[in-house]
């Protein structure tokens, strides 16, 4: 099991990397990246490295994050996030008949936030995944 876990937190780390070099994604969330407000807090506090969760933003154009979802093949679109498979989410999609629109960008659920939790997949696959369907933003 520790295997596994280490290798989601790499993979992790090697796609937030990844994103963060990218044009067409404007924000990406993960306390890995030196980049984060709160990096050296993240690297004091967990010493076997940031985790499996990360997030990132794109345009807010809800049929381009539709479009992005539908490209994905190797991760899988969930409402919930965790387990040794990549996973992602939309959370403006999840709660937008709980909240207004503008409730939802106040909670900081924009429409081009999407969540991912790192699996145990050769990382190389998901970046090239995500790249690939990234190309809807193009």
């Amino acid at each position: 099991m520790e295997m596994r876990v280490s290798r989601q937190m790499e993979n992790a780390q090697r796609i937030a990397e990844a994103l963060s070099s990218d044009p067409r994604v404007a924000q990406v969330n993960y306390p890995g990246l030196a980049s984060h407000p709160q990096h050296d807090l993240a690297k004091s506090l967990f010493l076997q490295g940031c985790g499996p969760m990360l997030s990132f933003r794109v345009t807010d154009d809800q049929a381009k994050v539709d479009a992005f979802i539908r490209r994905l093949n190797l991760i899988t679109y969930l409402g919930t996030l965790g387990g040794f498979r990549t996973s992602m989410a939309h959370p403006a999609t999840a709660f937008r008949t709980e909240f207004t629109p503008q409730q939802l960008i106040d909670f900081g659920m924009h429409e081009g936030l999407i969540r991912i939790s790192a699996g145990c997949e050769a990382a190389e696959d998901l970046i090239a995944d995500i790249t690939q369907a990234l190309d809807v933003f193009n």
